[in-house]
């Protein structure tokens, strides 16, 4: 059994590192270099260089949402300095693993060890997901009807994937309605308990006696992520401050075709964004290297972007991506070289709670 795991475990590490290398491949195969050379001779830079600095606002919007949301479960005011720094930090770590688990979990880590509370943490993470992911789904549904007529092949397709889509996420909200509802149930309450027992239970199940206590005192202590659905003012900031992330990165796109001088209307470029970051989601691919061009290639070319001018502006929107890691590196060895001075000096990083 354990070693069909090492097997299986081997051929998903093959696959992580080989499938960049083969899906750059099969898009640079197609490449026509010419019309690529002349198009980036044909460049204003000033737009270019625009797009690319503009990416590091999204990790301002980001830290700012994951501080309102960790505020509220944690029911405490942490230094916006703090977050700001983890959170670009974050970024620094994770980029290269799948799907952006890592950047997940060193902020998961980093918010754990300042509130001792690692459950609430895993919970502030998992409300920011599930925030993030009902706005870029509204977002889809929103733009797609406003861009149809801009695309430039068959839409038949994408018309009876949008009713899909649409008739999902309605069932969904319906039977969220229904659930909240009916919370004060009795069969709803056992379920939520036999689910309160299972986790328990397996929680339970570490071997560390210490740490399993410890680790079952902070699930009682923790909060349905959901109950962020309960306060309306907050889930508006959070969700402004979700549109503001994909806008940015919308803005940045639509400087990047300026600099290219190739014409996209915006709203294209506003429905581009959360599709993006639905393809990005998938952790197949080693920091996004061949799937971010496939996906650029493949959504602006509904739109009669050619190939050249889509690799060209995931280009440049990488460096945007480049940009921010390289700050979140330096905030990271800022952050551990002040620790080792503290220590050298026999103190310890003094915490800072006020906001800045």
């Amino acid at each position: 059994m354990a070693d069909s795991r090492n097997i299986s475990s081997r051929i998903r590490r093959v696959l992580f590192y080989l499938l960049p290398v083969v899906l750059l491949y099969v898009i640079l195969s197609r490449v026509d270099f010419v019309r690529l050379l002349d198009s980036l001779q044909d460049t204003t830079l000033l737009y270019i260089l625009l797009g690319v600095s503009l990416r590091p606002l999204q990790m301002v919007l980001g830290a700012f949402r994951w501080r309102l949301i960790a505020n509220h479960c944690a029911k405490t005011h942490l230094s916006a300095w703090f977050m700001l720094t983890e959170y670009w930090a974050g970024v620094a770590v994770g980029y290269f693993t799948p799907g952006g688990i890592g950047w997940e979990a060193y902020r998961i880590m980093a918010l754990g060890r300042r509130l001792k509370a690692y459950m609430t943490a895993f919970i502030t993470i998992l409300a920011e997901k599930i925030i993030g992911l009902c706005v870029v789904l509204t977002m889809c549904l929103v733009m797609f009807p406003l861009v149809i007529n801009r695309m430039t092949v068959d839409t038949a397709f994408f018309q009876k994937a949008y009713i899909f889509l649409l008739v999902a996420v309605l069932a969904g909200v319906l039977f969220g309605i229904a659930a909240y509802k009916a919370r004060t149930h009795p069969w709803v309450q056992h379920v939520r308990e036999y689910g309160d027992r299972f986790i328990e239970k397996r929680i339970r199940s570490i071997r560390n006696e210490r740490m399993a206590e410890a680790v079952l005192r902070d699930y009682r202590k923790s909060h349905n992520p959901l109950t962020i659905l309960q306060h309306p003012s907050l889930l508006a900031v959070a969700f402004l401050y979700s549109v503001g992330i994909l806008a940015t990165a919308a803005v940045c796109s639509q400087l990047i075709f300026l600099g290219l001088n190739h014409q996209i209307h915006f709203l294209v470029n506003l429905f581009a964004a959360p599709v993006f970051f639905l393809i990005f989601l998938v952790p197949i691919s080693f920091g996004g290297l061949g799937v971010r061009e496939g996906a650029f290639i493949v959504v602006y070319g509904l739109f009669g972007v050619p190939l050249e001018i889509a690799l060209l502006v995931s280009f440049f929107n990488l460096f945007g991506l480049l940009l921010n890691n390289a700050i979140g590196a330096g905030l990271l060895w800022r952050s551990d070289a002040l620790t080792r001075n503290e220590r050298k000096r026999g103190g310890h990083p003094q915490p800072v709670e006020e906001d800045v």
